[in-house]
């Protein structure tokens, strides 16, 4: 297994975790540099070391208007794949067990996959409707690349209104009419969508009472 698979497996995106590694090789290097060592375009390696910057992965210091970024000790990694572990213990039980019951008024699919995942969004397109988004958007940005942008634009263009809580990390819940979605990214990257006017009232609650809230 080599740096890049593991690091997605701990729960960072294959863009973070390229980044991540290139950064690791300079010791301190610019956006610029960075990119090219990660073979990422510059755009998209700001978004990840953004990303990665919130996760405590990365620090940056600023000197006469030039940004330079480090990657932290391998404690900040140990501190994040334990957060990470703790999010999904207490989340994904509760969607797995929802999942296996398959009852009656409750409908249930899965996606599987980053193709899986895309459907699903076109899915959200097409009912248009608003959204509630409890994740991380430059962890989106660094898994699917340009798709994001042009699922956000297209969001726009519908009128469908995205309202965010910040929560770092590859899993996201997405609430809209009477539905919940649970997407996981990485390397085994899937998405589990519940149909059922209940459960979506309580992660709506859930969504309510988490740290930070973005439009």
């Amino acid at each position: 297994m080599n740096t890049i698979t593991a690091l997605q497996q701990l729960g960072l995106s294959i863009g973070e975790a390229r980044v991540y590694v290139g950064l690791r090789s300079l010791k301190t290097g610019s956006v610029l540099s960075v990119a090219r060592v990660a073979g990422v375009k510059r755009p998209t390696c700001y978004y990840l070391l953004r990303s990665l910057e919130k996760k405590h992965l990365v620090a940056s210091t600023r000197f006469r208007g030039v940004t330079d970024y480090r990657s932290t000790s391998t404690e900040h990694l140990r501190s994040f794949v334990r957060a990470q572990q703790k999010a999904l213990s207490q989340t994904l039980p509760e969607m797995l067990r929802l999942y296996s019951q398959k009852t009656k008024k409750m409908q249930i699919r899965k996606f599987h996959g980053i193709p899986g995942i895309k459907t699903l969004f076109e899915k959200v397109l097409r009912e248009q409707k608003n959204l509630r988004w409890i994740g991380d958007d430059q962890t989106m940005e660094g898994t699917l690349g340009d798709y994001w942008g042009f699922f956000r634009k297209r969001s726009a263009q519908r009128g469908i209104h995205i309202e965010w809580n910040y929560r770092a990390g590859p899993v996201a819940i997405l609430l809209w009419s009477d539905k919940v979605g649970l997407v996981i990214l990485g390397s085994s990257a899937e998405a589990i969508v519940i149909k059922d006017r209940l459960l979506s009232d309580t992660y709506s609650t859930l969504w309510k009472t988490s740290s930070r809230r973005l439009t």
